[in-house]
């Protein structure tokens, strides 16, 4: 064999073995997908609508490492939230009024800004369960509506 075969060889090889990682790196970035949420029954035009898209362990929450923030309008405001992996997810939203970044609660515990959950699950004593609020999203995203109330 010579020099310049070998060399081809192993061009083609370095050349297969990259393409291979790329094609196996592809799927894994493509698992995310933009999530559109529209937030309905907003009261009034105060403050801001707080976004969380929640793992299990971060629900409930105010910390969902996927989030966004809206300038509160009446009626609904809809919001992207992009590169969300598939996954099972809670999505809930409240209306922070105030813009103290918390929800606001009555000293029995009852909020007193309009909050909401996805599949509108009901809230009895305290927020849903994750397994009431959550969805499955697809890896090319998708969208979801969740209505506000008052309690």
């Amino acid at each position: 064999m010579n020099l310049q075969a070998a060399i081809n060889r192993n061009a083609l090889r370095s050349l297969s073995l990259a393409l291979a990682a790329g094609l196996a790196l592809s799927p894994a970035m493509a698992q995310a997908g933009d999530m559109t949420v529209t937030v309905t029954n907003i009261p009034d035009s105060v403050g801001l609508v707080r976004i969380g898209i929640c793992t299990e362990a971060e629900f409930p929450g105010t910390q969902c490492a996927l989030h966004a923030l809206v300038p509160a309008a009446r009626g609904e405001v809809t919001a992207i939230i992009a590169n969300v992996p598939a996954g099972t997810y809670a999505v809930a939203a409240f209306e922070d009024r105030n813009g103290n970044g918390k929800l606001d609660r009555s000293f029995f515990g009852i909020p007193t800004e309009p909050i909401g959950f996805a599949r509108n699950p009901p809230m009895r004593m305290g927020p849903p369960s994750f397994a009431d609020a959550a969805l499955r999203i697809p890896a090319e995203g998708g969208t979801v509506t969740v209505p506000l109330r008052l309690r």
